[in-house]
């Protein structure tokens, strides 16, 4: 008996050894699985957190990059605007010198206008603006109140989108560059010099009417030795006959045979009356505006020629009221009414 109650005891001792090996098991797997949801847990509040703050924070970021890069663009644009400035008043410099407005004063005085035929309908006048090279001259002139005909440079080196504005003009005229007396060193390229040859001078204008495929008519910018030579002046006619191009003379030296040039290859000659702007103070322009009204009231017509100086635009718009019972027209308009029969 003693032995079978030994063999019962360690029976039931296994048993509950076994039980607490159970329920320790079980305890532990609870611990890991509570770990696991407490990790779980954590995981997506940190996970939740980090998404909602990482937008965020890529956001301050990139405000702060923008305003370092708004801040670098004014910046910037204020240079570029300082260099506009700069090469606006340099762009001036460099046609003012292309000019040869010494040399205008004395055509006037030393030479009468050539007679123009009465016209006997209501006055009327155009406006030419020479040396326009660049687009805010264009703009300029397109924002006047009265009609005013720009008259384009080829294109050259420091202008080379001239084309461009005369396609953004209804009306406007060629302004070829002619071999001048004074300053030659200034020349634009592609000066017509008194020694181009035939063809030299037909490719040229064969280029310019390319182009300007919509041109009919050009004026000399200075010229006054090529104006002056007879020779000279019958080839770029020739030339400009081929091409369907009217010469309109600006009238550089009192010793033009334009007027000849013209009469002997039945063409009609047409030249400026008045320049404008020969000194760049308003109260001149305002005088020369008067006077060319005064032409106009006397012949019935009058051609004016100026230059896109901030005065001579601004005087020009100033002046409108100077123009009552006067028609400004474009220079197509001007020509047709000139000569029509």
């Amino acid at each position: 008996m003693p032995i079978k109650k030994s063999k019962k005891y360690k029976k039931k001792g296994t048993s509950n050894k076994w039980q607490k090996n159970v329920l320790f098991a079980l305890v532990i797997l609870s611990i890991v699985v509570l770990v696991g949801i407490i990790s779980g847990w954590l995981g997506y509040e940190i996970g939740s957190t980090v998404v909602q703050t990482q937008p965020k924070e890529q956001i301050e970021t990139k405000l702060k990059t923008s305003k370092e890069e708004l801040d670098g663009l004014r910046a910037r644009l204020r240079e570029l605007e300082k260099t506009s400035e700069v090469a606006l008043k340099k762009q001036d410099i460099v046609v003012n010198l292309l000019t040869e407005t010494g040399d205008y004063g004395k055509v006037d005085e030393k030479a009468p206008l050539p007679p123009v035929a009465k016209v006997d309908t209501k006055p009327f006048i155009a406006i030419v603006i020479d040396d326009v090279a660049y687009p805010y001259q264009l703009k300029k002139i397109k924002s006047l109140s009265i009609a005013v005909t720009p008259s384009i440079f080829p294109p050259a080196k420091d202008f080379q989108s001239t084309p461009k504005l005369a396609r953004e003009s209804k009306k406007y005229m060629v302004h070829l560059p002619m071999e001048a007396k004074s300053h030659p060193m200034y020349a634009l390229p592609n000066t017509l010099t008194t020694k181009w040859t035939q063809t030299q001078i037909n490719n040229y204008i064969a280029q310019v009417k390319r182009w300007f495929p919509d041109a009919k008519y050009i004026n000399n910018h200075t010229g006054s030795a090529y104006t002056e030579n007879e020779e000279a002046m019958d080839r770029l006619y020739k030339a400009l006959n081929k091409y369907n191009l009217t010469f309109i003379d600006s009238r550089t030296t009192p010793n033009t045979v334009a007027p000849d040039v013209a009469k002997r290859h039945g063409k009609n000659y047409i030249r400026r009356d008045v320049f404008l702007d020969n000194k760049l103070d308003s109260e001149y322009i305002l005088e020369q505006i008067k006077q060319t009204v005064e032409i106009a009231k006397k012949n019935g017509s009058a051609m004016a020629i100026g230059h896109p100086h901030d005065i001579t635009l601004e005087t020009l718009e100033k002046a409108n009221g100077l123009f009552d019972g006067i028609d400004v027209v474009y220079i197509d308009e001007y020509i047709s009414r000139l000569f029509k029969h």
